[in-house]
């Protein structure tokens, strides 16, 4: 997978399924080797931006809250 990633823009694009289609890319992004060992940076901070419709703040939320709760398991 490339490290550039289109994660789509906001909700206009789509319906309300495409804010969970996103972040469904999110996820499969940094569960590569290449992302979590950071490859192909030279000493850069591996960081992505992430933009979402305000109304979609939960379902985000509730996306990190499961991701921090997976990986301490």
């Amino acid at each position: 997978m490339s490290d550039k990633v289109n994660f789509g823009t906001a909700e206009r694009e789509g319906g309300p399924g495409r804010i969970k289609e996103r972040l469904d890319k999110v996820r499969a992004l940094i569960q590569e080797p290449e992302f979590l060992e950071g490859k192909g940076l030279s000493n850069e901070v591996n960081i992505r931006i992430f933009c979402y419709e305000p109304e979609n703040e939960m379902v985000v939320r509730h996306f990190v809250n499961q991701l921090e709760n997976h990986h301490l398991e």
